[in-house]
């Protein structure tokens, strides 16, 4: 496989029919649709549609990488946060261990 998408193929067909009777108009309209045909505005807003949700999928495409680097600086501070409070119960049950925190006064040393 190529990566490539296959190639989307569309046949237009434009009748024309006499106004009157209508029955003729009703009657080829409904065998068209159900073929699959879809009328010319109905086309025109699913056009519009499609590319309004291609244009908010991409932003979700293009801004995954960075959704990603967030999310990994976010794991790495909680385990730093989880270790720091880990260190901090360990010292309290090992009190001749000597761990200080940023903004703790230093505790006296043991000789």
């Amino acid at each position: 496989m190529t990566g490539e998408s296959p190639a989307v193929r569309w046949l237009v067909v434009v009748i024309r029919l006499p106004a009157n009777p209508s029955r003729h108009r009703v009657g080829v309209w409904r065998e068209l649709r159900r073929v699959g045909a879809i009328p010319l505005g109905g086309l025109t807003q699913i056009a519009s549609a499609f590319g309004q949700v291609q244009t908010s999928l991409s932003w979700f495409v293009n801004t995954y990488s960075t959704l990603a680097n967030w999310k990994a600086s976010v794991d790495r501070l909680l385990t730093f946060h989880r270790a720091l409070e880990d260190t901090a119960a360990e010292q309290a049950q090992h009190p001749a261990l000597d761990v200080q925190r940023d903004g703790e006064p230093t505790p006296p040393r043991l000789r």
